[in-house]
């Protein structure tokens, strides 16, 4: 008997004591508790069922989503086949597998936790029925049960962009997010689709007329229990935003994604004195480049002729030109009907020159980063950013908005809040703390003594924490 058929065997031999695992997790507090972690534990962000219309449905129908160890023995193991989904009498065997293992050996191993995926490959006409499913560990002989999310796969795919952005956390730059929202809403076929951590309170009230409007989605980002041998947080990169932007991706059933930030633009040269549409553009792009997966934007960084920040908003209409040669992968949209999975800047698993770079003459990204825009700029190339309509609509959208939800917006660009990190993010204290992203917790006291903030935790509607499996 081969090794897959003995732990298939003993995995029906365990069946009846396999016992469904209590998760007590914390508080939305990160309160210390006394979950049962550690190394081999799997933190479950969601279940899905599959878009028909997805690359991935080809091999799968249900994909779960989760955070793991890099040391985790199973996982580690060849071939890891060690979760399976158990429907009536038979068993479906998961195929994992792991984002960026390389993640692994970087920053001197603080960075011990990385996003997996884990697929499994049921008939369509089983799985599209299923509302719970029973995950099998067969070496623990633990199960855990989750619902399986369907709203994706039972959504006619959306013809438009949708916009996953990265997870926003003490972020109060309101003006930067009315023109990042402002510029989806001109285009007319978006979504967006924000993550938060901790907002202040002028932008969760302006983010909240863009949700009634339709335009944003706005998603609390779940939380790690925590517990005395174990803070997941703190081996965590960028609080796993990863994670985040897929399940943006197949919680929505949209043809074409794209991840930014709120200070990124794509910017398409017309040569008239209307903006072409970005997308459209695009579309009219794929039929000259048929096999390709994502159509990819090389970046500029912008700084503005006129650094006056005032509510006639000329400061936003012409920039200098300078290219970013930090962020030099640019950023993509990307078509989900020929990728599984997205990445920062491209689809994950896919490198630069698997895509459709577009020239510089053709269509670019603006990268309005805060620590530029106002930066004084000289024999630099010009770039109209904002049409005189454009500018004029949006003094009039701002009046109209700030009536609407009842508030007078200070006009201030930020400001920022990278200094008042510094004592919990920098380079220095998050190697010398041993962490890979940050002091959560000497973070949050800082934070909390300059100012009032909206915690993702404050949600009680939404937020829940990730789902421990061991």
């Amino acid at each position: 008997m081969n090794k897959l058929k003995l732990i298939f065997t003993l995995s029906i031999f365990f069946q009846a004591n396999i016992a469904l695992s209590k998760n007590e997790t914390s508080s939305g507090n990160n309160e210390i508790t006394e979950i049962k972690m550690n190394k081999e534990s799997l933190f479950f962000k969601d279940v899905f069922l599959i878009p028909r219309n997805y690359f991935i449905a080809k091999n799968a129908t249900i994909k779960g989503i989760f955070m793991a160890h890099c040391s985790n023995v199973y996982i580690q193991k060849k071939p890891n086949n060690y979760l399976y989904i158990k429907i009536k009498k038979k068993y479906y065997r998961g195929r994992i597998g792991i984002f960026d293992e390389s993640l692994c050996r970087k920053f001197e191993h603080r960075c011990q936790m990385e996003v997996h995926y884990v697929d499994f490959d049921i008939p369509w006409k089983i799985a599209r029925k299923v509302r719970r499913v029973n995950i099998i560990n067969i070496f623990t002989n633990t199960k855990e049960t989750f619902n399986v999310n369907r709203i994706a796969a039972r959504s006619r795919p959306y013809n438009g962009l949708t916009i996953c952005v990265p997870i926003l956390y003490w972020y109060n730059n309101w003006l930067q997010m009315f023109l990042f929202l402002e510029n989806w809403r001109r285009e007319g076929n978006a979504k967006i689709v924000l993550y938060y951590k901790s907002l202040s309170p002028e932008v969760y009230k302006l983010l909240q007329y863009y949700v009634e409007t339709k335009l944003v989605t706005l998603h609390p980002a779940s939380n790690y229990p925590i517990s005395k041998t174990m803070n997941p947080f703190n081996l965590t990169h960028g609080m796993g935003t990863k994670i985040f932007l897929n399940d943006c991706m197949y919680k929505r059933n949209s043809k074409y994604i794209s991840i930014m930030d709120v200070d990124e633009y794509f910017y398409v040269h017309s040569g008239k004195n209307k903006k072409e549409n970005v997308l459209n553009f695009v579309k009219r792009q794929i039929p000259l480049h048929p096999t390709t997966s994502f159509f990819n934007f090389k970046s500029y960084h912008i700084s503005y002729k006129n650094p006056y920040i005032e509510p006639s908003f000329n400061f936003a209409k012409i920039g200098y030109m300078s290219v970013d040669k930090k962020n030099y992968l640019g950023k993509s949209i990307i078509l989900t009907s020929k990728i599984s999975h997205v990445g920062f800047h491209n689809p994950q698993f896919e490198s630069l020159n698997d895509g459709h770079r577009f020239k510089s003459s053709q269509a670019i990204l603006l990268h309005a980063r805060s620590n530029y825009i106002l930066k004084k700029r000289k024999n630099l190339p010009e770039i109209k950013i904002l049409y005189e309509g454009e500018r004029k609509d949006l003094v009039d959208r701002l009046n109209f908005i700030q009536k609407q939800i009842n508030i007078t917006l200070p006009f201030v660009y930020g400001p920022s809040m990278e200094k008042n990190l510094e004592s919990c993010m920098s380079q220095k204290v998050k190697k010398t703390a041993k962490v890979c992203f940050a002091i959560y917790d000497r973070c949050k006291t800082t934070m909390d003594s300059i100012g009032k903030w909206i915690y993702a935790e404050d949600d009680f509607v939404n937020f829940r924490n990730f789902t421990i499996f061991n």
